[in-house]
């Protein structure tokens, strides 16, 4: 059921309204100047039209069309891609998110990875690129929800392996010190990376 209101001046004699699948119809269905709504049964999922038109004493008036669409299914499909990367064990990868509605459209995601905060980001085009939060090396989950403009859902996730740093090497080191020595140590990590030293 749809249930429509509206503000009625009071130069208004009659009203008429109509609700149908056609965009610029003629309303038909007369009332009194003192109906400010009215519900009608609407039925199946799609998308209606409410037409109404005031009359004054100098005749009827423009004709307001107002868009109803209908939808109590959740969205068709929904798609999850890692997104290629050049360095597996980048912490923050991204994701291309790929929902579809054909009655009222994809209002926003709520996204979460493993048991971290819910994020929502609208959904401006179809095809959205999500990049998830710094997480540690190791398997994760990222859980997603398509939300239409209706309020229906749909859900799935994907698993994804961040690897994880691998500890610098120590291959040579001063074995023996005395009183005012340098400590001298050798061994690898990655390029044009930092390297802390604790004694």
């Amino acid at each position: 059921i749809a249930k429509f209101n509206w503000s009625v001046p009071s130069s208004v004699t009659n009203i008429r309204t109509l609700l149908d699948e056609a965009p610029n119809s003629i309303p038909t269905v007369l009332h009194s100047a003192n109906t400010k709504e009215k519900s009608v049964d609407v039925g199946a999922d799609g998308t209606y039209y409410f037409h109404i038109q005031f009359k004054t004493n100098a005749g009827w008036g423009t004709i307001t069309h107002y868009t109803l669409r209908v939808d109590s299914v959740k969205p068709e499909a929904l798609s999850i891609k890692l997104l290629t990367q050049s360095d597996s064990s980048n912490p923050k990868p991204s994701f291309n998110l790929s929902a579809k509605d054909k009655l009222s459209g994809i209002a926003y995601y709520a996204l979460k990875v493993d048991d971290g905060e819910v994020s929502k980001v609208d959904a401006i085009d179809d095809d959205l690129t999500y990049t998830v939060p710094s997480v540690t090396g190791g398997q994760h989950v990222l859980l997603v929800r398509a939300v239409d403009k209706a309020g229906n859902a749909i859900t799935d996730s994907l698993d994804f392996t961040v690897k994880g740093i691998e500890a610098p090497t120590i291959s040579s080191y001063s074995h023996t010190l005395y009183a005012g020595d340098p400590i001298t140590l050798s061994g690898s990590t990655y390029p044009n990376s930092q390297v802390s030293v604790i004694l």
